[in-house]
């Protein structure tokens, strides 16, 4: 059996224009300087972004108020997040198949409320900032809860990569139409990069193919 790690912003749901429209004008709001346009924002992401934001002397407290900021703003403006197209029946159909969970950065309730506005069942758990500011420890407790099972991570930012290495992820997936491209991901070494969606569903659905085939041997 498998155990499929998802990241959620730029992986599951296209959270990208939202983001570059409001969350630098949220970090202005909450008093960050040192964030000013998207770009200072994806290069934070090339690690795990608590971390980068740390080195950047940026204060945490700060961080968590421009996430709910973040989300004020998204909700006042009316903008939904909405799942990339095909990527809510892939993650309905592997949670049927695989146990599932979501690692994220963002925040629990957010993601759960996406999750039941799609009507999407089984997944797990959902693992935010309010869990842990690390990736990697998020990853390894709910690896504890699998022991033995195959891990698989999937991930858009190089950071994600990072932190899913780290962490002893069996396969460490990354796709590229989220925050960072194939250029920034190839400098974490992923097992694999997958540009279109249909790729990465036809991997996935090969996984519960290789597992019956297993089951049958």
């Amino acid at each position: 059996m498998s155990l499929i790690l998802w990241d959620y912003d730029g992986v599951l749901v296209d959270s990208l224009e939202v983001e570059k429209e409001f969350f630098t004008v949220a970090c202005q709001e909450a008093g960050i300087e040192e964030i000013r346009s998207f770009e200072d924002l994806s290069k934070l992401c090339e690690g795990n972004y608590y971390e980068e934001c740390m080195k950047a002397g940026i204060d945490l407290r700060k961080v968590e108020e421009a996430i709910e900021i973040l989300e004020k703003k998204i909700i006042e403006s009316g903008c939904e997040i909405n799942f990339f197209p095909g990527m809510a029946e892939i993650l309905t159909e592997t949670a049927r198949w695989f146990p599932s969970y979501i690692i994220t950065s963002n925040n629990e309730p957010t993601v759960k409320a996406t999750l039941k506005r799609h009507q999407i069942k089984g997944i797990r758990g959902v693992l935010g900032y309010e869990t842990d500011s690390s990736k990697v420890r998020k990853i390894n407790h709910v690896k504890t809860l699998f022991p033995g099972e195959k891990t698989y991570y999937i991930g858009d930012t190089s950071g994600d990569i990072f932190e899913a290495r780290e962490s002893g992820v069996d396969v460490a997936i990354g796709v590229t139409w989220g925050w960072h491209g194939a250029e920034v991901l190839k400098k974490a070494r992923p097992d694999y990069i997958f540009s279109e969606i249909p790729e990465l569903k036809d991997f996935l659905y090969s996984l519960k193919e290789e597992d019956t085939r297993k089951k049958i041997g």
